[in-house]
This record gives C-alpha cells, sequence and structure tokens, in this order.
C-alpha cells in the first residue's frame, strides 16, 4: 500500500508539472482531481508518459489492496471521455485500435497493445458519445480451468476489497448445439457506477476458449 500511495503521488506530481511548464493562462482549466487526466495537456509526450503510468497503477488491481473509492475507468481515465482524447491518449502510448462497431446504440472500440499482464484486449464503449464503459479482456493460452478459477478468485477478492461484498448474477453450464458454455459472473453496484467480474469459456471437443473480464461502468 505504501509503494503505490508514493507511486501514485508522483503520477500526481507529473501531471502538474506537465500543466505548469505548459503554461496554461489565467483562469483555464487546468484541475487534474485524481485519477482524471486533463484534456488540456499540451502535448502527446506529456499523454504518452502518463497514460503509461496509469497503465501500470491499473496492473495493481490484482496485486494491491485500495482504499474504497467510487467507480472510475481504468487507466487515469474519467468517464464522459471524448472519443478524440481518447485517441490520442491510445496512440502516445503504443496501443492500436483493432476495430470500432456497434453494441446495440453504443459505439464500442476494441483495443490491443496495452501492456498489462495478460490484459488481450480492452473494450471502451460511448454512450452518446462519451465514455460509458470499459471492459479488461484477460486470457493466457497456457493456462487450464484452475489457472482461471485461481485468477478470477483474487480480482474478486481485491474488488471485494474495494467495494464490499459483491452480488452472484450468473453461474451456469449450458450446451449450444456443440458448443458447452461456461459463465459466471458477479456485480458490484455503487452510487458512482457499477462493476462487473466474469469467466467465461466455450468448449468443443479439444477446442476450448476461455477468458476473465472485468467491466466498469459509469452510472
Amino acid at each position: 500500500m505504501g509503494r503505490f500511495y508514493k507511486f501514485s503521488i508522483a503520477v500526481r506530481k507529473a501531471e502538474r508539472k506537465c500543466v505548469h511548464e505548459n503554461d496554461f493562462p489565467p483562469g483555464g482549466t487546468n484541475d487534474l482531481t485524481p485519477p482524471v487526466f486533463s484534456s488540456l495537456l499540451a502535448t502527446v509526450k506529456c499523454r504518452r508518459v502518463l497514460f503509461f503510468c496509469w497503465i501500470a497503477l491499473a496492473g495493481w488491481l490484482v496485486n494491491t489492496t485500495l482504499p474504497a473509492a467510487e467507480v472510475r475507468p481504468p487507466f487515469g481515465l474519467s468517464w464522459g471521455e471524448m472519443p478524440d482524447h481518447l485517441t490520442t491518449l491510445l496512440q502516445g502510448a503504443g496501443a492500436k485500435i483493432v476495430s470500432k462497431g456497434k453494441s446495440g446504440e453504443r459505439d464500442v472500440w476494441a483495443v490491443e497493445g496495452l501492456l498489462q499482464p495478460r490484459l488481450k484486449r480492452t473494450l471502451f464503449y460511448f454512450q452518446s458519445g462519451t465514455l460509458s464503459e470499459v471492459e479488461l479482456q484477460y486470457e493466457d493460452a497456457t493456462w487450464d480451468v484452475p489457472h482461471y478459477d485461481t485468477f478470477l478468485g483474487e480480482v474478486r477478492t481485491k474488488i471485494e476489497q474495494l467495494y464490499g461484498a459483491g452480488t452472484l448474477i450468473a453461474r451456469q453450464k449450458n450446451p449450444a448445439g456443440d458448443v458447452t458454455e461456461t459463465v459466471v459472473g458477479y456485480q458490484w453496484k455503487l452510487d458512482s457506477g457499477s462493476m462487473q467480474l466474469f469467466y467465461f469459456s466455450a468448449e468443443r471437443g479439444a477446442n476450448v476458449f476461455r477468458n476473465v473480464s472485468v467491466h466498469y461502468k459509469a452510472q
């Protein structure tokens, strides 16, 4: 906890240094309320360095106990982020938007290349043109069911340390044609938003797909 606190303070100082060095005019908006990126960071270099820091901080979810807080998106983002701003941050971090599509009435981007252990892809959802949900999808081709069970339990424990006991919202194993699907899901609801945690597997003979997903949702 002490190491995380010191690291987060260092990131805050870096944010303020970027703001100061870019000479915002008096009365300008330079509010850097944690853990939000200011859309006025003047250079891609600043965005890139700070975005990498926030990726590292997000990786502490499965390794560190954090103080209880409201539900915010990972990577130091904030709800309501605009697509153009997020694109700049992703490009600066070396990540790639591999697809853009629709999920109901929402736009969804699939992004790869955000450096975090076992993070295969990240989905960013936009409602009415602003960020409303972030989904982290974790996969490891070398893992069997016990490994995924352990990882799911570790992530669930860390989320519970933040937000208390979750609600079991899914536990089922059903055949879908020649595919057997297994889903286990938990949910945490707060005034500021909600989080969901899912384990999913699809098996057909020797072919198996498994992943764990963590969903951050705005209110």
